[in-house]
């Protein structure tokens, strides 16, 4: 039998991440409430003051607390450093009417979700901030309902 190429190895395990076994979706799901979990956990602590290692601390927590770990390194940007691409220092304080780009992964036995969101660290967008928001909440309504199995 001969060595598959690189090339017929991407096909093939291309093909295998396409169907999931119950198990593997079980384990999706794990991850899926996992971070759900953490997205809850950030929105009930997050308030003027807060530092971002303080935010990125609580991730851990609750990730480890759930035999799951960080898929990628967690991006936790307030105010301007939200526009920073990949941003990685998560060490500046939160401050009234900023905003806080939440951007992690959680694993759990190899399967990954990644979820990505914006939150006001006082708890309410400002009117600017909200019609922002709607704008982009509506593109992502739009393209979901062109996604297909």
């Amino acid at each position: 039998m001969r060595e598959l190429s690189e090339d017929e190895k991407d096909v093939l395990m291309s093909a295998l991440r396409v169907v999931k076994c119950a198990e593997e979706i079980v384990m999706i799901g794990k991850s899926l409430d996992v971070a759900f979990k953490v997205f809850d956990v950030v929105c009930a602590l997050l308030k003027p003051g807060i530092f971002e290692y303080e935010v990125e601390a609580v991730l851990d927590y609750v990730m480890k607390k759930s035999a799951c770990c960080h898929s990628f390194p967690p991006i936790i940007a307030s105010g301007s450093h939200g526009c920073v691409l990949h941003y990685d220092k998560n060490d500046d304080i939160c401050v009234d009417g900023d905003l806080l780009l939440l951007d992690f992964g959680v694993e759990y036995h190899g399967y990954t979700c990644d979820i990505c969101r914006v939150l006001p660290v006082c708890g309410r967008f400002s009117p600017r901030q909200r019609e922002v928001y709607v704008a982009v909440y509506g593109v992502l309504t739009y393209a979901l309902s062109l996604l297909r199995p």
